[in-house]
């Protein structure tokens, strides 16, 4: 992790540095898993971009005790480190992008 930024008192900015490129699209989102809570891991979606460097951000709300929200929001600094999951999409994501091509049965495409 190369920052971590409070910005309530259960919500935190968190930005990591993948060791390989993180191709993804917007919409996408990855499951984080903190060393906090090994073999535990949860769904955070993307928050823009990745920067110039590969860096990536989360914005991570903590939904109660003892889970990996809380170990990422209140228990992670700075040099810990955090295990990214491949990029996947959700069903309405992946809908929308095939309706639009024309791809998704029982759409068509160009001028109707």
């Amino acid at each position: 992790m190369t920052a971590h930024r409070l910005c309530g008192p259960d919500l935190a900015g968190l930005r990591v540095r993948p060791h390989e490129t993180f191709r993804y699209r917007a919409g996408q989102y990855t499951a984080l898993e903190s060393a906090r809570l090994p073999h535990t891991w949860r769904p955070y979606y993307l928050a823009g971009w990745p920067g110039r460097d590969g860096e990536l951000e989360f914005h991570v709300r903590c939904t109660g005790p003892g889970g990996v929200s809380e170990a990422l929001v209140r228990h992670t600094a700075v040099g810990d480190r955090i295990r990214l999951g491949p990029p996947r999409e959700t069903w309405h994501s992946a809908r929308s992008r095939r309706a639009n091509s024309g791809w998704w049965p029982g759409t068509r495409a160009g001028p109707r």
